[in-house]
């Protein structure tokens, strides 16, 4: 537990950075290059406009990819907004790479997570998503959030294949590993079935505070 708070912190500081510096800088240098063109007289503008337009389109898809890597490393949304809007792009994000739609209902909906377990509950959510990506072939998920006399449930459904018994138990698989170990470290547990054709169900329990 303690070693991955000090990494979401890391994470943390190293998106910042990636945002705020590389972000700004090649904003910057995008402004810079729309004035100096701006600037050119016609004659010579029409002769290096090709260039500048694709030093432009880099430039673009370099910004894409810092956001995108700052995200993957820590997003914004799950410091700003919560679990709640953090879980939601995640799945949005999801369903615009797959074609998977979901359903996301949250009871009580104002309810807010403290931070150390909203992260450890976007972790292992991320993670579930990543195996119904990779695994499930499903075209919809179901996923429940809600709170309840001191604990916290996260509930997660897809209507794909199924999960196999060996594959709930084999210990080589990492993600599910981490999946039950950052549940153990909240003080819950996952508990993970499936039936052929009929998909597979996550379920998520950790208490609201430090047992």
């Amino acid at each position: 537990a303690q070693l991955d708070r000090l990494q979401e912190e890391e994470r943390r500081s190293i998106a910042r950075e990636i945002h705020d510096e590389l972000g700004q800088r090649l904003t910057a240098i995008r402004l810079d290059l729309l004035l100096l063109r701006a600037a050119l007289p016609s004659t010579v503008a029409s002769d290096v406009d090709p260039q500048v337009a694709g030093m432009l389109a880099l430039i673009d898809e370099t910004i894409a990819t810092v956001r995108r890597v700052a995200t993957a490393l820590r997003p914004a949304l799950l410091d700003d907004f919560g679990l709640h809007a953090a879980i939601e792009h995640e799945l949005t994000q999801l369903r615009t790479r797959t074609g998977i739609d979901y359903t996301f209902t949250v009871t009580p909906t104002e309810y807010r997570v403290e931070p150390g377990r909203a992260t450890a509950l976007y972790r292992i959510v991320l993670e579930v998503l990543t195996n119904v990506a990779r695994h499930a072939q499903a075209t919809h998920l179901d996923v429940r959030f809600h709170a309840q006399n001191g604990w916290i449930y996260v509930d997660v459904q897809d209507n794909g294949r199924g999960i196999t018994r060996a594959e709930i138990e084999d210990g080589a698989s990492v993600g599910l590993a981490g999946v039950r170990e950052r549940a153990i470290a909240l003080g819950g547990e996952v508990v993970i079935t499936g039936k052929p054709g009929a998909g597979t169900h996550v379920a998520v329990r950790v208490p609201e505070a430090a047992p």
